[in-house]
């Protein structure tokens, strides 16, 4: 059996081709984009707090969430192509695990070679410790001592491979997907779309 190949084919596969990775440098500019507009209402609603995060009382942070955060929604919806888009973050920061209703359960720290995975849940805005916080914290633990606000993207069904401690080369992978993990941007966390 003869196989041909024509000029045909392989013009309408480039066409494919093209149209695929044009498509999926639309969602990484539309995701990059909308992570920038939430550093930016992030930082300019720290500017325009009356003293640092870390000295407001819990009705005043809860009222600047509640602001901040219809920001957020309003934002999220401009761009409904990222409800649920794969992404992959890595980096140095840290993440939050909450249950299905939002409650936060605990925090962990992410180190240089961990990649995050996950489908973007909901974005949202609220006080994290600072990276400098991160850069002193010891045994498992991470200081409270300063805050900031910082735009967070929430994933679900999420998986984090972590590069072994034990084993060169070796890693370890956990599932997250009976959790939410969310993923402050005050950190120097990356992200991409997982294709």
């Amino acid at each position: 059996m003869t196989n041909h190949f024509t000029a045909h084919d392989t013009h309408d596969s480039f066409e494919t081709d093209r149209g695929a990775l044009r498509h999926e440098t639309n969602r990484s500019e539309e995701l990059y984009g909308f992570l920038r507009t939430l550093t930016t209402i992030a930082l300019d609603q720290t500017r325009q707090l009356p003293k640092p995060v870390f000295e407001l009382d819990d009705t005043e942070q809860q009222q600047v969430i509640e602001r901040v955060n219809a920001y957020c929604r309003y934002e999220f919806n401009q761009v409904p192509e990222l409800h649920g888009l794969a992404i992959k973050a890595c980096g140095t920061g840290m993440m939050f695990l909450a249950d299905d209703d939002g409650v936060i359960m605990g925090a962990e720290q992410i180190y240089e070679g961990d990649v995050i995975t996950g489908l973007i849940l909901d974005p949202c805005i609220f006080p994290v410790p600072t990276i400098e916080c991160l850069a002193v914290s010891g045994d498992g633990k991470i200081p409270v001592d300063d805050q900031t606000l910082s735009g967070v993207i929430t994933l679900q069904a999420g998986k984090l491979t972590r590069v072994s401690d034990t084993q060169p080369g070796a890693a370890e992978v956990y599932d997250l997907a009976n959790f939410q993990v969310s993923l402050p941007l005050a950190h120097y966390l990356r992200f991409a779309v997982d294709a």
